[in-house]
């Protein structure tokens, strides 16, 4: 299978490092934490098996929502202080209970707010509408004040991301000011976070605020393209934070944005290190100027934080698999890319991914199979896919000169002996004994022959997925195995999907 797909995709080879500057090719060491957004099955009779299997696969963090527009009153009361969260016209049961369970199974909650009520929209009109700064603000202040952890009987949520993929159309209406033809959205999502900040930070000192979580390739909507072909993640980004689109960065405008991490969505039409074809698209490749953007910025003043630190997240990415979408990257291919695509994002300083999908859906009804596990008859049914090892015990041998580079990252970040072993002729035999660090991290370069595989083995317990030497050449795949590209390309897109 592997082999066909290679024979049959367009091929480009990218070179092993050739994505990190030489300064980052051995960074210090920090965390890295796996996440998921919360899958249906947390809510359903499903939920212990749903939990186990999370765990299962090395994760310790779920991106969950809160509804500003389930939970604020439909109109606004005549009398009522919104930056109260015991004002008792909000409807707080839903997410007490969402947070509760999260909890209680052992997950940090990461919450969205991603709707608003339909008094506090710039664009009634719109479902998507970017609210009032201000109303925006208030809101997280209460939010932030019920779940501080002063509370008896109630959870404790830190982290808050304010709202999803906000340089797209569908999810933040409208882009463009509908008489001058103007991008706002930057201006306005620099109000809601900034406001978000103030009343986040104002009840919760420690809380940690999330901003960007941008969409990874431009906006393909009519009007949008009609003003701009590329509208792309890294221009929303750079606007947002007040620097010019293009290198070198310049200040465009005054206003700082107050924010603790910047996260992205970097799906990627290829492998580990395929840069995306269009200069302000963002794919695994483009992280080093996705980083370089934000370290300008915070150098000029522009990107604040209270803890003196911007960092860097991912909340959301993946693969589809084939099986089951056979116009996804084979499953030989993904116990090779998922435990890579880690390592780079690490390299990245990024210190926590969020995979997408738990199970997948049907292939009948829907683009989405970047599950963890395959669909089956019933939850209880499904089964593992091979690349999930990979997600949480990554490992990574790479050529570096003539010695090999070695990194993994241990199941939960746990400290302890880790062994690295070579296999060449279909026998393994070890060539390093390391020890993971308080980050649950080990990385060393060994004077090794450059052949074969290599694997890192836990505790002596907990082998890691074997990691070939020879890079298989990076090859295109459309995201999600959809009909229509989210990027140019000159290959064709697959159409072996079922109708």
């Amino acid at each position: 299978m592997l082999r066909l797909a290679l024979a049959t995709a367009l091929v480009l080879t990218v070179p092993a490092f050739g994505i990190v500057p030489a300064a980052d090719a051995a960074p210090r060491s920090h965390p890295l934490t796996v996440a998921i957004i919360a899958p249906p099955q947390l809510l359903t009779a499903d939920r212990r098996l749903a939990e186990a299997r999370l765990r299962s696969a090395g994760v310790t963090a779920v991106r969950t929502t809160i509804s500003w527009y389930g939970t604020a009153p439909a109109k606004p009361p005549a009398r009522w202080n919104p930056r109260n969260p015991n004002d008792r016209h909000y409807r707080w049961a839903a997410a007490d209970a969402t947070f509760r369970r999260l909890i209680a199974a052992g997950f940090e909650p990461i919450v969205a707010v991603n709707d608003s009520p339909v008094w506090a929209r710039l664009h009634p009109e719109y479902n998507q509408s970017p609210p009032r700064a201000s109303a925006f603000g208030a809101f997280l202040h209460a939010a932030a004040l019920r779940y501080s952890g002063h509370r008896r009987g109630l959870p404790r949520v830190r982290y808050w991301q304010i709202w999803i993929e906000p340089n797209l159309t569908p999810f933040f209406t409208p882009q463009l000011d509908p008489k001058s033809r103007q991008f706002t959205s930057p201006d306005i999502y620099r109000a809601m976070v900034n406001a978000a900040y103030r009343g986040i930070h104002s009840a919760a000192r420690s809380d940690v605020v999330v901003a960007g979580a941008t969409a990874p390739f431009r906006d393909l909507t009519p009007e949008v393209v009609a003003v701009d072909e590329d509208w792309g993640p890294l221009k929303f980004m750079r606007r947002v934070l007040c620097l010019s689109d293009t290198v070198p960065l310049r200040p465009t405008c005054t206003t700082p944005v107050h924010f603790d991490v910047w996260s992205t969505h970097p799906y990627t039409s290829g492998g580990p290190t395929h840069r995306a074809i269009l200069p302000y698209d963002i794919s695994l490749g483009d992280l080093p100027k996705w980083r370089a953007t934000l370290r300008t910025a915070a150098r000029l003043g522009h990107a604040v934080s209270d803890t003196g630190r911007i960092r860097y997240w991912v909340t959301e990415f993946s693969w589809d698999s084939n099986p089951p979408d056979p116009c996804a990257p084979p499953i030989a291919l993904l116990r090779r890319w998922v435990p890579e695509a880690l390592y780079w994002m690490w390299v990245n300083r990024i210190d926590l991914v969020t995979w997408l999908q738990l199970e997948d859906e049907p292939t009948n009804s829907s683009y989405f199979q970047s599950g963890l596990y395959y669909a089956g008859d019933s939850f209880a049914a499904a089964r593992r896919k091979p690349f999930v090892q990979g997600l949480r015990f990554p490992f990574v041998a790479l050529r570096r000169g003539s010695a090999v580079a070695v990194w993994a990252r241990t199941p939960f970040a746990r400290g302890g002996a880790v062994a690295i072993e070579q296999g060449v002729g279909g026998r393994w035999k070890p060539v390093a004994q390391l020890r993971a660090d308080a980050n649950g991290i080990v990385q060393a370069t060994l004077k090794v022959q450059q052949v074969g595989s290599f694997r890192a083995v836990f505790a002596g317990l907990e082998r890691s997925l074997p990691f070939a030497i020879d890079a298989p050449p990076d090859q295109f795949f459309n995201p999600f195995g959809l009909p229509s590209l989210l990027e140019p390309s000159k290959t064709p897109v697959c159409s072996q999907r079922p109708k």
